[in-house]
């Protein structure tokens, strides 16, 4: 049987594990690129490869600036895709391929390594991530029970913090076994390649599409602001920017305070990061059943409540408490999966209702926007991280003095606490509840 949109007909929802580990499986993938990009891949062509500060920094910037239209125009492509093989698969095929090769190219320039070599395959990498992470966002809003977009979302997110966890022990195997190409980024693109291309299969080959519930958005601008004019979604979407920076920042200076604030080195950099994502993997599980029988916006802000009175002790602390900054981080870790997962699953919620009042089917086209405001807010935590602590006299590689020390702690958790209570804020404000949360 077909739609009268002219999309195959497909079952509306799915509740097999099977189904939900396919769904999932592509997250592992989809995280370990972050690692070679974010951190190695810079330091990599400028050093190693000789490409020079500045002309790796110009290149990866412009991508980056050019990948912010890459996420509401994958997510419109997907909304208004129709045809046998659905809305979200094959756009996901296309971007996974993409992705794929560009991922390749750039962590295997051999004697190519240019500006425009790494602007033009980095931008394809960035463009091929949007064209499989915005559509399969939203794929889970595409099914009608509200407890099985929570168990979706929270699937892909631990298995996304998984495949960050291998990602960061790539380093640590490396020294173990004596080979130091695993932990570089033709290492690590390996790593997600064979993840990926086996992930990719079975989420396309196992997977229902539910049928649009709506009509196709229309192009361009006026899509973006009709979407924004839906109250939910804008006051869910700063809430989600202002979490987002307060989590950031802490991203950011993590290096920073672990070696120059604690004096540790490299290899318990790899170790406390191992602790904190491994942490998060292993509490995932809790946060959906908790939303059932709570309510996705109440379990947020006790998790925002508890994050931050957690994290303010890390003032407290002198750069001999390793321990005690250890079990910071793994408390912290275990209620990230929060942040992960509830947001989200709170998208579909509006995704929902938007769609039942508008008669317009663009849950990718919210995820799309959704997208750029994670970028943006991690962009402001770069500036403002770095900024701040140019400005409060830190010298890398140099001992911290009082009024650097002092900008360092207050960066990395005064500011983020802070954010998080005008995060909890916003969503006590924006109305966001259930008035009879689903039983556990």
């Amino acid at each position: 049987m077909s739609d009268p949109n002219g999309q195959q007909g497909l079952a509306p929802a799915t509740t097999g594990a099977a189904d939900i580990a396919a769904y999932a499986a592509p997250g592992l993938a989809l995280a370990v690129p972050t690692i070679p990009i974010a951190v190695l891949l810079p330091t990599w062509y400028a050093e190693d490869l000789g490409l020079g500060l500045a002309a790796t920094g110009a290149a990866l910037a412009a991508a980056r600036a050019l990948d912010f239209l890459a996420d509401p125009l994958a997510g419109a492509l997907s909304d208004r895709l129709r045809s046998r093989l659905g809305r979200r698969k094959p756009v996901i095929a296309v971007g996974a391929v993409i992705a794929g090769i560009a991922l390749w190219a750039v962590t295997h320039p051999g004697g190519a390594a240019s500006p425009l070599y790494l602007f033009g395959w980095s931008l394809l990498l960035f463009i091929g991530w949007s064209l499989v992470a915005v559509p399969h966002a939203a794929w889970a809003s595409d099914f009608p029970n509200q407890g099985l977009r929570t168990t979706l979302v929270g699937a892909r997110e631990a298995a996304m913090l998984l495949g960050m966890c291998i990602a960061v022990a790539a380093p640590v195997l490396a020294r173990v076994l004596e080979r130091p190409d695993l932990a570089g980024p033709a290492g690590l693109a390996a790593i997600a390649v064979m993840l990926g291309v086996p992930g990719f299969l079975v989420l396309l080959v196992r997977l229902p599409q539910p049928p649009p519930a709506g009509a196709p958005p229309p192009w361009g601008v006026r899509a973006m602001r009709d979407l924004l004019r839906n109250r939910a979604f804008s006051r869910l979407l700063a809430a989600w920017f202002v979490n987002g920076l307060a989590n950031g920042l802490p991203s950011v200076l993590f290096p920073i305070i672990v070696g120059a604030y604690f004096g540790l080195d490299d290899e318990a950099l790899n170790w406390l990061m191992l602790l904190y994502f491994g942490c998060a993997v292993l509490a995932m599980p809790a946060w959906p059943r908790l939303a059932r029988r709570h309510g996705k916006a109440q379990v947020w802000v006790a998790a925002m409540v508890a994050a931050s009175a957690v994290f303010a002790c890390v003032g407290l602390l002198s750069p001999a408490s390793h321990l005690g900054y250890a079990l910071i981080c793994a408390i912290t870790g275990a209620l990230l999966g929060a942040d992960l997962v509830l947001p989200p699953a709170l998208q579909t919620d509006v995704i929902e209702r938007d769609t039942r009042e508008s008669g317009v089917a663009r849950g990718a086209l919210f995820f799309g926007i959704w997208s750029m405001a994670t970028k943006a807010a991690l962009a402001a935590a770069v500036a403002i991280g770095f900024m701040g602590l140019d400005v409060g006299g830190y010298v890398a590689e140099q001992p911290l003095d009082r009024t650097a020390t002092l900008t360092l702690l207050v960066l990395y958790a005064g500011v983020p606490v802070l954010l998080k209570l005008a995060a909890i804020g916003l969503v006590l404000k924006s109305g966001h509840r259930e008035a009879s949360p689903h039983p556990a």
